[in-house]
């Protein structure tokens, strides 16, 4: 039996889950798959653990795990044939599978890409680049030491009360040249107004830095400003509200856009952890698998 995880079941799974994928639901359109499978002399076991975000056009599977005693009894058949059937019902065209650096995300019976290109997923996408820091790793770098340009101030964005964040979001998130990284959402509520940060020059609104947070990890989601010394700035504001609220916290920064890899590849050169999708185009799959 295939059943979405509900947040007081997910101790339930902290066996199947030794990277923290289940952490990441706090994050906004994040959901895991549990599977159950009874047994009249064991009763009920957790066998099966899958973990995804969603978008409008995809399903991305980011974690996938099968207790060992059930590997090849098609405990991630059954997960993943659910998350196509969600992806089919909610009319999302595709559903991914995530390869992110030297962990092998898939712990299943075979080797994992072969096993999800024989189910179909075989169109290659190159998605980001990714680097996890801990917040002191940034707030040490000289990069960031004299961070704090005269003509402009930058202020965590609970500082400036919730109307006037909200109007900043609504109004960045619609300019020319904003940079998008791991994504952004419509609600306000969705970002942590203690670490997200933005920027003043003579008391008007001239640049935002959006950020998630989930768990001990901060997820950098938004930017806009108009050089790389106020990004820089915005940034630095960001990470010591980061350190306020968790000294030992990591920060996470998913970007497929070339300003941010450049920058991050100076910050920290040789660091970037590679990362790609594995998918399969849902217009080809059939309704009745």
């Amino acid at each position: 039996m295939v059943l979405r995880i509900r947040s007081e079941e997910l101790n339930l799974f902290d066996g199947l889950d030794p990277f923290g994928f289940l952490e990441r639901l706090e994050l906004p359109d994040h959901f895991a798959l549990g599977c159950i499978r009874s047994d009249e002399e064991k009763g009920d076991s957790v066998v099966g653990l899958l973990t995804a975000s969603a978008s409008p056009e995809r399903l991305t599977i980011e974690w996938l795990c099968t207790d060992p005693e059930y590997r090849g009894t098609g405990v991630a058949d059954e997960l993943i044939k659910k998350m196509e059937k969600i992806a089919r019902n909610n009319g999302i065209g595709e559903v991914a599978a995530l390869f992110t650096g030297d962990i092998d995300l898939k712990e299943i019976e075979r080797d994992s890409e072969s096993y999800f290109r024989f189910l179909g997923y075989d169109k290659e996408k190159e998605l980001y680049g990714e680097w996890e820091k801990e917040i002191g790793s940034f707030l040490n770098h000289h990069f960031f030491k004299n961070a704090s340009p005269k003509h402009v101030t930058a202020k965590p964005l609970e500082a400036v009360g919730e109307e006037t964040a909200g109007k900043a979001i609504s109004h960045f998130g619609k300019v020319s040249g904003s940079i998008r990284l791991f994504d952004i959402l419509s609600c306000p509520g969705d970002y942590d107004y203690k670490v997200s940060s933005i920027l003043f020059e003579n008391e008007r609104p001239t640049g935002l830095f959006l950020v998630q947070s989930a768990g001990n990890t901060f997820y950098p989601v938004f930017l806009y400003t108009k050089d790389a010394v106020e990004a820089l700035a915005l940034f630095k504001c960001s990470m010591e509200g980061a350190e306020t609220r968790r000294p030992e916290g990591n920060v996470r920064v998913i970007s497929s856009d070339s300003r941010v890899t450049e920058f991050m590849e100076k910050l920290f050169p040789g660091e970037r952890i590679s990362t790609r999708l594995l998918i399969r185009d849902m217009e080809s799959v059939n309704g009745n698998e």
